[in-house]
């Protein structure tokens, strides 16, 4: 201090001298004292050291003619006296040591003397003088040296305390209350410099330590006492008055409220924003906060004062958001007592209701309050359900039922329902805060977009790394071989590596060498810097790695074993999907490669015969004996690609110590199941993959840190391995997770109520919440009334604030329901919201319902990877916008119009030409490095600027003419529609770019939710079509499949699997247009698809175009067909080299053309398949495709084909395929050609051309027939010797017997067709036939060949019965020489099967004939059968057999029958003396004679045959059958070769004859006819070739009959006696000669009368 404040001092006394009374002796001397004082004072000395004592002596010399002043209670005095203990205390001069000399004895300080002194004047009224004392005391309180604590502290805020509720001035108010605001911020702020000065005390010594705790102490104690007085001062009511009658009677401007209100400031002020120390302090929160603030706010909360309950609610507020942790009890009690009880009383004001519902609103606002109070008071089963009443009274409130003293107007009302529905919005925007750490890591971007891995950030690195290192990179040993230089750079780098090698000359960079130099040096190379090198998405790198994986051999191996071979060869750091799907799906044709002929044998599609599939190999006694067998199910290379990812799975899985739950073996079959060709691979196989891997090491193409890559999302029951995903994001395991959670109801909350209950020693222990997942049962809690609320509230207001909050809620709901994948509360938020946004269904939509479709459609944005099922709401909304031209196709904005705010776009620089299509902006997006955040809007800014984008969708649609009853420009829009749009033309109107942003961000979604997309995008659009006759969404269909095309195999699988049953339903429609449509799609997306190149021995291909295949088979529009055929030739011509499992397919739906009776559609496909044929002969190559083109072009062969110029020419086709892949040589009709001898696969390719051949020999043209029979027959010639007998079997079973059989002979009327076929094409048939049989002697199918003749012999006409019967004779003529016995009994059976056909009726007689005794009269007929005679016994059962038989009433069966046996007995007599026919078949050739002779005496004997028949057809039928028997059995008697038989015959042939002559002797010769002469005669010749003796043993039993038979007159009968007579003459002894006397004339016998007797032969 220097003399200028002395001189103040020293003025400030004077003046208080002068103002002075006289009288006032005391004050004059007291001032002059202090005057010399200040004069004799060293204090004011500059640069001067002063000791404490003179501050003490001046102070005290001060003192007391201010405090003389201050008690003449003279204004002006009393204001000079203030002001100068101000400046006593400004300038220092008062110390906090200094003793009152006046009190020395107590020992009171000075400064609280001048305290006292000060305060004591507190109700002067004097404006001066308070104003003057409230600064006073604020100086004495800030003022440092000072230093006042304690009561003198206490002292300095009750004087302001006092003046502020005693003084009227208004100034003086607003000062008092801002000095007792500036000195509790002091004294907070002190105690806090002291508490962080205690906190950061290790480098000080014993001394200060205990000095700053003194110090802490006394601070502590300060703010204690603050606290407990303004709590005690908050409590403090009129003494005459209490409870709530005191508040109610208290007005807002006497002492009492005043006094309260200020104290409830003072402690707001002091709780608001605590200093970090206050709120660690345990003493000021037990004995401050705990037992003095909480009775303070229990009593003023029920106060109807409604400042006091405000203040009462912001310190509830500052204690829940800074003390919730000491303060459990406490703040549920006033949650339960004051607020909820408050919201839900029926008696309280609605003004208090107004006043709780802010500070709802903050605590809401906090998501660690509302999570905390969650955990510590809903989930303690000792507390009450705060956060669920919370939520409740709030719904309540927003939806206006609030009860008790209501509002008085409706715009009361209505910011009360503002008021809550903020609340509620801001509990959802509080769980959506609290658990953005889930949302961000499974964002949508990170599953399709991997930013670790961008091209542009690699090529950074490397040049920055190459740029510091390249220049000066020495080799790491100057000694080492260049190899090994290599191998060490590309540990280091590969790319640097393999630069190094060709640089050397030591490879070529090629992929062959690439991966040849991999592979020989894999044990010194880097796993991961290999895995690094084939990371790099490129064809070249590809293409090594495909060279590498064929490098391996795997052979007789596991699929498991050698998946697990090629994975421990090297690892792949965050992989992407595609390579790792590159890997498995190469190693999966390899693999089947090399075991194909154990895993699929090539076969003739169509043909069942034993050749046609490949003979199991025999079972190796070593420890792969189980291979073949195992493996031999896999149908194809697909198979192997699915079970090799549930492998990688199962092992991950396994082998995952943080995996607790484990694949079972019942869930590794089911995740098995269908994945082989639709069918089911063995238990015995999965299961013993599965003990061998759980026993093995882990099978994964990439490091620990990156398995997650490949993960399970297996289906329940069809698809499966379809419903595998594959994921690459980290936050998959997330999702696994929350499924699994979500399955397991209220487990957090059970969770929580143990945790609380396990605390037994302090039951109100405060948990502060850390966990993300206690959000889904607060979810699950709250969302029902949060749901109800915003529902009514949406329905009934039109206010733009409440609907504003309503939607936001229904977003934060959304994302809530969407991240912990609560499926149904998730639908039934979205499902609610879109009965708002359906426009066509509303009847009178407003922009509230315009606002709902915006924000319906940026859920769709913003929670995508997680609507499941709910996709169809947003998909139905754009398509009624789209049916409503609400769409502009030519507005184009820089953020989406349905979104509510927008956000900051990523700041990137791409390539400055805009990309052509959404394709070029895909991979455009993924070559850039960017936080998985911005991906999403990144890609929609890159959409938006693209000027052709907008037009693409238009382009997607081909041009086809307008859908019936559709003109989508044309199309009346609703009069309410077009009201809003007439008011609100920006706001109803959508962008077109904004909506592509759904379909677009399609590429975006994981590989779970992009199969339900497609699942809701297909239902969608087949209601619209059915309903609507709209197409939009099968455009957005085909957009989006395109979009998707990139995904790996297995999850497309999965997408297509679900899209292609859209496509054919929609191939199906009645609609002509709608068919045309999708197939066109088809069209264009197979074009598409086919541009990716596909692994030999898959089957995607076929199965992409399977619709096409199935739409023509179902759609009987010949449009529709002929277009399917179109687009298939196109394709077929478009992408031939890229084709490959997809022929199959395209050759069917080819072949069904050909069955189509339309000549244009068969036309057309004949001239498809001949286009490719002739285009691309190379497809020959390739043996499935061969025998694809095969059955295509055999289908044209086919009889049913009626157009003969398109089968003549598939059977040239044929042809040339025979001369292309076989070397056919069309000129060996007649000789063999050993010199084609075929594989076993080439006979197998072979058949079905011969299949071929052989159907078209029934065509009704007959050139096409000969040319058939031409080829049929020429190449079997040809070919034959390459058959064994296997292949013989098939060939003439399947092929020419089935051929013949399909000829129905049976008919009543046989047509034209098949009587040119019989007349012309049947014999040349049988002939060649007959010659392929002789040829190559096919002994063991000779009774094949009868049984192809048997139907030609028995039906038809005479036609074919010629050529059959000679054919059957010359069969017998040709091949007899190879009979055995067998098929001497097989040409027996099929002798009487023939005449059974022919002779015997398979309908029963009506009449009972008494067949036995028509027979009986047949006197050469009745006979007993000895024993012994096995001929006599045949003829005996024949009488038995056929004593009931009805014989068939058809003459030309019989004279059929007669000519078949005629024929073959000729054979027998031409054959039989030449010893080499059978005895046995001998006796079944007479046993069928006698068959036929004794159903023709049946018609012979009786009237009703007779009537049939005729008298002269009955007559020859009879008389040739027995003509022929007797022939028989005289050829046999005259045979000596076999005496067996001839004793067999010889007794039949005597009782025979002997019977037919007695019966016709010259006493009853009258009555036989001509047919009996030439019986007689042929018995009489008979006799005449015995031999003699024969004829000397039967002479004496036919002398008689001799006798009487010479006085015929009948010239045969007559000649043919004279052979027996000069037979005779022989044998007897010559005698002389006798004159022979003239002959007797007699007269001549009666003529026969015919009409009298009985025939008894025919």
């Amino acid at each position: 201090m220097d003399d200028s404040v002395a001189l103040m001092f020293n003025n400030t006394l004077q003046k208080i001298s002068n103002l002075s009374s006289r009288k006032n002796l005391a004050l004059r001397e007291s001032c002059k004292i202090a005057q010399d004082a200040i004069r004799d004072s060293p204090l004011f000395t500059k640069n001067a050291k002063h000791e404490p004592k003179e501050y003490e002596i001046l102070a005290n010399k001060l003192f007391i003619p201010l405090q003389l002043a201050c008690e003449t209670k003279e204004p002006k005095i009393m204001t000079l006296a203030l002001d100068c203990f101000d400046k006593l205390m400004a300038y220092g001069i008062v110390k906090s040591y200094v003793i009152d000399e006046s009190k020395a004895l107590e020992q009171k300080k000075l400064i609280e003397s001048i305290v006292n002194c000060i305060g004591f004047y507190f109700n002067f009224q004097d404006d001066n003088v308070q104003l003057q004392i409230i600064r006073s005391l604020l100086t004495a309180v800030i003022t440092p040296t000072c230093d006042v604590h304690d009561t003198c502290l206490m002292s300095s805020i009750k004087t302001c305390y006092n003046i502020y509720l005693v003084t009227v001035n208004k100034v003086n108010v607003t000062a008092a209350k801002n000095v007792l605001f500036q000195m509790v911020d002091f004294v907070l702020q002190r105690f806090e410099t002291i508490s962080q000065s205690k906190m950061t005390n290790s480098k000080l010594d014993a001394g200060q330590i205990e000095e700053i705790n003194n110090q802490y102490q006394v601070n502590l104690s300060d703010v204690n006492l603050l606290f407990r007085a303004f709590c005690k001062l908050s409590t403090k009511d009129d003494n005459n008055q209490t409870g709530t009658v005191s508040q109610q009677n208290l007005g807002p401007d006497t002492q009492e409220m005043k006094s309260k209100m200020l104290s409830l400031e003072l402690l707001s002020r002091i709780l608001e924003s605590p200093l970090p120390s206050l709120k660690l302090s345990e003493k000021f929160i037990n004995h401050s906060i705990k037992r003095y603030l909480s009775i303070s706010l229990l009593h003023n909360g029920t106060s109807l004062h409604l400042p006091v309950f405000k203040l009462t609610l912001t310190l509830f507020q500052s204690l829940i958001i800074h003390f919730k942790e000491h303060l459990k009890e406490e703040i549920g009690l006033f949650f339960s007592k004051i607020l909820l009880a408050v919201l839900s009383s029926h008696n309280c004001q609605a003004k208090q209701k107004w006043l709780i519902l802010p500070v709802l609103y903050e605590i809401c606002k906090n998501p660690q309050t509302i999570v905390d109070i969650f955990v510590n008071y809903d989930c303690d089963p000792d507390r009450k359900d705060i956060f669920e009443k919370m939520v409740y009274e709030l719904s309540r409130v927003a939806q206006g039922t609030i009860t008790g003293e209501q509002r008085s107007s409706n715009s009361d009302d209505n910011k009360f329902k503002i008021l809550g529905l903020e609340c509620i919005v801001t509990i959802m925007k509080s769980l959506v805060d609290w658990s953005k750490e889930l949302y961000s890591s499974i964002n949508p971007t990170q599953s399709s977009l991997n930013t670790t891995n961008s091209p542009v950030k690699k090529l950074t690195k490397s040049h920055s790394r190459n740029s510091s290192t390249d220049s000066d990179q020495e080799e790491p040993n100057s000694s080492a071989t260049p190899l090994e230089i290599a191998i060490s750079k590309f540990n280091q780098h590969p790319k640097k590596g393999i630069d190094y090698l060709v640089k050397k000359n030591l490879l070529k960079e090629t992929p062959e060498d690439l991966s040849a130099f991999l592979k020989s040096n894999s044990s010194k190379l880097d796993q991961k810097k290999i895995g690094e090198y084939f990371n790099h998405s490129s064809v070249f790198t590809f293409n090594v790695l495909y060279k590498y994986i064929e490098s391996f051999q795997f052979q007789g191996k596991e699929i498991d074993e050698a998946l697990l071979e090629l994975l421990c060869n090297f690892q792949i750091i965050n992989s992407e999907n595609q390579i790792i799907d590159k890997i498995v799906e190469k190693f999966a044709e390899k693999y089947y490669n090399d075991n194909q002929l154990n895993l699929s044998p090539i076969t003739s599609p169509n043909l069942s015969s034993p050749i046609l599939t490949s003979q199991p190999q025999q079972n190796n006694n070593n420890n792969n004996n189980n291979n073949i067998t195992n493996n031999s199910e896999i149908s194809n290379a697909e198979t192997i690609y699915l079970l090799s990812y549930t492998i990688i799975i199962l092992s991950t899985d396994l082998h995952n110590p943080t995996t607790k739950s484990k694949i079972s073996p019942e869930e590794w079959i089911k995740m098995n199941s269908k994945i082989n060709d639709k069918k089911d691979l063995s238990k015995e196989y999965l299961l013993s993959i599965y003990n061998r891997i759980l026993n093995s090491k882990s099978i994964s193409p990439s490091s620990s840190s990156t398995k997650q890559s490949v993960t399970n999302s297996t289906n329940s029951t069809s698809t499966n391995i379809t419903n595998n995903n594959i994921n690459n994001n980290n936050g998959i395991e997330y999702e696994e997770k929350f499924m699994r959670f979500n399955r397991e109801s209220d487990q957090i909350s059970k969770q929580c109520q143990e945790l609380i209950k396990a605390k037994l020693s302090k039951k109100s222990i405060f948990y502060k919440a850390r966990n993300i997942e206690h959000v889904r049962p607060m979810f699950l809690l709250s969302w029902c009334y949060v749901l109800s609320t915003l529902s009514v509230v949406l329905d009934d207001s039109k206010d733009k604030k409440l609907i504003s909050l309503c939607l936001e809620g229904f977003t934060y709901a959304i994302r809530v329901s969407s991240i912990f994948y609560l499926n149904v509360e998730r639908s039934s938020f979205i499902t609610s919201l879109s009965k708002f946004s359906l426009l066509d269904t509303i009847k009178e939509p407003t922009l509230k319902n315009i606002e709902c479709v915006k924000t319906l459609l940026s859920i769709g944005l913003s929670e995508s990877n997680y609507l499941s099922d709910s996709w169809s709401s947003v998909l139905k909304v754009i398509f009624i916008l789209e049916r409503l031209h609400l769409i502009d196709a030519q507005q184009s904005s820089s953020s989406s119009l349905f979104m509510s705010s927008s956000k900051q776009s990523a700041n990137l620089t791409l390539s400055s030409s805009p990309p052509s299509s959404i394709n070029n902006i895909i991979e455009q997006i993924q070559s850039v490095t960017l936080s998985p955040q911005k991906q999403q809007e990144h890609l929609q800014q890159m959409i938006q600027s693209s000027p052709t984008l907008s037009s693409q969708s238009a382009s997607t649609q081909p041009n086809l003419p307008p859908m019936k009853g559709i003109s989508s420009g044309n199309e009346q829009i609703p009069i309410s529609i077009q009201k809003l749009l007439d008011e609100y033309p920006k706001e109803m109107v959508f962008d077109s770019l904004a909506i592509e942003k759904i379909f677009t961000n399609s590429v975006l979604l994981s590989d779970d939710s992009i199969v339900t997309f497609f699942k809701c995008l297909c239902e969608i659009s087949e209601d619209e079509i059915n309903h609507y006759q709209k197409n939009y969404s099968l455009i957005k269909l085909v957009e989006c499949i395109e979009y998707n095309f990139k995904r790996i195999r297995l999850v497309f699988y999965n997408i297509w699997e679900i899209v292609v049953q859209h496509f054919i339903r929609m191939g199906l429609h009645p609609n002509n247009d709608i068919s045309l449509h999708a197939i066109d799609s088809l069209r264009q997306l197979a074009t598409k698809y086919l541009e990716k190149q596909e692994l030999s021995h898959y089957n995607f291909q076929n199965e992409f175009l399977t619709p096409f295949e199935s739409i023509i088979r179902n759609n009987p529009s010949p449009l529709i067909q002929e277009h399917t055929i179109r687009c298939i030739s196109q394709l077929s011509l478009s992408k031939t080299l890229n084709i490959k499992s997809g022929w199959k397919t395209i050759f069917n739906v080819l072949r069904y053309g050909s069955e189509i009776q339309n000549q244009s559609i068969v036309e057309l496909s004949f001239n498809s398949i001949d286009q490719i044929i002739q285009k691309h002969l190379n497809l020959l190559d390739d043996s499935r495709v061969f025998q694809d083109i095969v059955q295509c072009l055999v289908s044209f062969t086919n009889p049913k084909v009626s157009y003969s110029e398109c089968s003549h020419r598939s059977l040239l086709l044929l042809e040339k395929l025979l001369k292309e892949k076989f070397l056919f040589n069309n000129n060996n009709n007649n000789q063999n050609n050993n010199n084609n001898i075929l594989k076993e696969s080439e006979i197998k390719l072979l058949l079905p051309i011969i299949t071929g051949f052989s159907i078209s020999t029934l065509h009704e043209n007959e050139m096409v027939r000969n040319i058939s029979i031409d080829l049929l027959f020429k190449s079997l010639r040809q070919y034959g010797n390459s058959f064994s007998q296997t292949t013989w079997s098939h060939v003439i079973q399947n092929i020419l017997k089935v051929n013949l059989q399909v000829m129905d002979l049976q008919k009543k009327t046989i047509g034209t067709m098949e009587q040119n076929w019989i007349r012309k094409s049947l014999p040349v048939y049988l002939e060649n036939l007959l010659d392929l049989f002789s040829r190559f002697h096919l002994v063991g199918f000779y009774r094949y060949f009868l049984d192809i003749v048997e139907p030609f012999l028995c039906f038809g006409s005479d036609m074919n019965f010629q050529a059959a019967s000679f054919s059957y004779v010359q069969f017998v003529h040709q091949c007899y020489q190879d009979f055995n016995e067998d098929l001497w009994e097989a040409l027996c059976n099929s002798i009487q099967k023939v005449i059974h056909q022919l002779l015997i009726s398979k309908s029963k007689s009506h009449h009972l004939y008494n067949f036995s005794k028509t027979l009986s009269s047949l006197s050469p007929i009745q006979f007993n059968p000895s024993p012994d005679n096995l001929i006599e016994k045949e003829f005996q059962d024949n009488l038995e057999r056929f004593e009931n038989t009805e014989p068939l009433l058809s003459i030309y069966n019989w004279q059929t029958a007669i000519q078949f046996m005629q024929k073959i007995s000729n054979l027998f007599v031409e054959r039989y003396h030449h010893q080499e026919l059978p005895q046995s078949f001998t006796i079944a050739l007479i046993k069928t004679w006698h068959q036929v002779y004794l159903l023709s005496t049946r018609i012979n004997s009786e009237m009703t045959f007779l009537s049939f028949f005729g008298e002269m057809n009955s007559q020859s039928f009879e008389s040739n059958s027995l003509g022929y028997l007797l022939m028989l059995l005289v050829e046999i008697y005259l045979d000596d070769q076999y005496p067996l038989v001839q004793s067999l015959c010889e007794p039949i042939l005597e009782k025979l004859s002997i019977g037919i002559l007695q019966e016709y002797s010259v006493s009853q010769f009258s009555s036989a006819g001509t047919k009996v002469v030439k019986i007689i005669c042929q018995i009489i010749q008979g006799y005449s070739r015995f031999t003699d003796v024969q004829f000397q043993k039967h002479l004496a039993s036919i002398y008689p009959f001799i006798v009487d038979f010479t006085l015929n007159e009948n010239s045969e009968i007559r000649q043919s006696i004279l052979f027996i007579l000069k037979r005779i003459s022989k044998s007897l002894p010559e005698k002389s000669i006798i004159d022979i006397p003239p002959t007797l004339i007699l007269d001549p016998p009666n003529t026969l009368n015919l009409q009298n007797k009985k025939l008894n032969l025919l």
